[in-house]
């Protein structure tokens, strides 16, 4: 099986090769730092160190499969690469030399024979999650008080999160929600642009300059770069170079008017459309419908933060709420492509997903930050009513023969595949650690 170029790079971070290594001469080489890995363009690590002989080297360090990958991506031509002291391989198939013409020293890298049959075992079958057998080694209590831990764990992570963007948003709990609610209407797919989109517009302006649905709907079509001369609509928005600004569409039309006077007046910068992605969406799930619903929310629940610190039961609130598209969005999936009649509102299930990555993360966090954490809503207690999400990490954990009876339940594993298994951190010893103080 052919090696990933990854693997190279998680071997050589954590030292996972065979001793001694060797360059191309035969001389030795001891590697004093790995460097820091950078999984944007350039090298792949920066600020490694070497030494050869009596020489500390200081630079960049380049890994491929093959010597002659050098050439083929194109690190001769680019002085970005003129840094790099060292060329790590598993075929040395050639010489390099970068944009000055200097060679590159080369380095065959060699791997332990246990680690490449564990990378074939998990490559070969899309459905394993790297770590899963080891889950065998703890007793159902350990294992209960372990997925405990990891649910605490992610609600943490969140916390902290929440707690960083209350600086940005100067201890503005209502824009606080309004950003945690708008990632969460993107799911995993938009969220980035949703939560990008909810930046570009706070909520206090929304309110204060937009009365009625249809301009919170233009702001917000507006700023996601969807509407005729707010940044590059493109075809990910719908629309095609020929039909992308028709004149016979009075919503439409209304929304770019609005948009138009509200983005003079408040001197709003939008985002580009081509951010926002439809590939292998349901068409319920599109951006458009999305953010004509998160229009809906913040015209039919306002003070929302409010609302819903004052819940005693958040659960039975939030499935209770009405959270619909408006009406062009009955027979739209998007501008200017009409389809069968169907009304878009939200589901329990998408309900459900707003509670779990939006409200209760915001309200557990405020009742902490007000001082008030015995008030604060028994997380653990309201995941176990909670249905599990269905996605793609939970139903492999099901195929597997793990039981994921509630949102408990997911959650947790959801950390754990993340934020352990991915990483093949050690998961009995984590959580012996966790649940007797000791490894």
């Amino acid at each position: 099986m052919e090696i990933k170029e990854d693997l190279l790079h998680y071997i050589w971070k954590y030292r996972l090769f065979r001793l001694p290594l060797l360059d191309m001469d035969d001389l030795p080489v001891e590697l004093v730092d790995p460097g820091q890995h950078n999984r944007d363009s350039g090298p792949d690590f920066f600020n490694a160190r070497i030494r050869s002989g009596k020489i500390l080297w200081a630079g960049n360090v380049e890994i491929h499969r093959k010597a002659s990958e050098w050439y083929q991506h194109g690190h001769h031509l680019d002085p970005a690469f003129d840094n790099v002291i060292l060329h790590v391989v598993l075929d040395p198939d050639c010489q390099v030399s970068n944009s000055r013409g200097r060679e590159i020293r080369t380095l065959k890298i060699e791997i332990e024979p246990g680690i490449r049959l564990r990378y074939e075992l998990l490559m070969d079958n899309p459905r394993y999650i790297p770590c899963w057998r080891d889950l065998h080694l703890l007793d159902q209590g350990r294992m209960s008080m372990w997925l405990e831990r990891l649910l605490l764990e992610r609600l943490e992570e969140r916390a902290a999160r929440i707690k960083a963007g209350l600086d940005r948003c100067a201890g503005d709990w209502e824009e606080v929600l309004f950003i945690s609610m708008a990632r969460a209407f993107g799911q995993k797919t938009n969220a980035d642009p949703f939560e990008m989109l909810a930046r570009t517009v706070s909520l206090k302006q929304i309110r204060k300059h937009c009365p009625d649905l249809i301009s919170k709907e233009a702001i917000l079509f507006g700023q996601a770069g969807m509407l005729a001369g707010s940044g590059k609509p493109g075809n990910s928005a719908g629309q095609t170079d020929r039909d992308a600004y028709p004149a016979n569409n009075d919503y439409y039309n209304e929304l770019c008017q609005r948009y138009h006077f509200l983005q003079s007046k408040l001197r709003l910068q939008p985002n580009d459309g081509f951010l926002w992605k439809f590939l292998r969406l349901r068409p319920v799930n599109f951006p458009t419908i999305r953010i004509s619903q998160f229009a809906w929310l913040i015209e039919n629940y306002p003070d929302l933060f409010e609302l819903l610190m004052d819940q005693q039961d958040p659960v039975a609130f939030v499935i209770k709420m009405d959270i619909r598209a408006s009406e062009y969005w009955t027979s739209h999936y998007r501008f200017h492509r009409r389809s069968p009649p169907r009304q878009k509102s939200m589901g329990r299930s998408h309900l459900y997903g707003l509670l779990i990555n939006a409200i209760l993360p915001v309200l557990f966090t405020a009742h902490q930050f007000r001082g008030k954490p015995g008030c604060a809503p028994d997380i653990p207690g309201i995941m176990t009513r909670i249905p599990p999400e269905d996605n793609r990490i939970i139903r492999i954990w099901k195929s597997l023969g793990r039981e994921v009876p509630d949102g408990f339940s997911s959650q947790a594993l959801l950390q754990l595949t993340n934020k352990y298994c991915k990483s093949r951190r050690c998961l009995s010893c984590y959580a012996r650690s966790q649940t007797t103080g000791s490894v």
